[in-house]
C-alpha cells in the first residue's frame, strides 16, 4: 500500500518535471 502511493507520487513528479522541461524546450521565455 506504501509503495503503490510512493510510486504515484514519483510517477507524477516524473510527469510534472517532463512537462516543465518540455514547456521551456519550446518556449524559452
Amino acid at each position: 500500500m506504501i509503495s503503490q502511493s510512493l510510486d504515484l507520487s514519483l510517477n507524477s513528479v516524473s510527469t510534472a518535471f517532463f512537462l516543465i522541461h518540455w514547456q521551456n524546450a519550446t518556449d524559452p521565455n
